[in-house]
């Protein structure tokens, strides 16, 4: 199997929050984080599930509880992840709902 994995962060220019770095220069703290993960078996078959964490205390008890499309996370960050696969394979993929792949939950 390969995993591709894309990881970001939203909102730094937003939320206007800072902290300072050890010399004193302002550090844009993000708003929260992503990451979108695209699975390819050897079999052949793709699966993506995406995740967004506010740059807050987290209160989700597991991951599948925040599991989202990988439609739904570009929405939320407005990027477009994977843009080199088949279209067909991208829109069956990226539209699919990862809380019914069990893969992701029984590994």
């Amino acid at each position: 199997d390969t995993l591709y994995v894309v990881t970001g962060c939203t909102g730094a220019d937003v939320a206007a929050k800072y902290v300072l770095d050890s010399d004193d220069k302002h550090i844009a703290v993000p708003a929260g984080y992503y990451k979108a993960l695209l699975r390819l078996s050897k079999d052949g078959k793709y699966t993506g599930v995406g995740f967004y964490f506010d740059n807050a205390a987290n209160t989700a008890t597991s991951f599948k509880n925040i599991a989202m499309s990988i439609d739904d996370l570009e929405k939320q960050v407005g990027v477009d992840f994977f843009v080199n696969l088949p279209d067909d394979v991208q829109k069956s993929v990226e539209s699919a709902d990862p809380k019914a792949e069990a893969w992701w939950w029984n590994n």
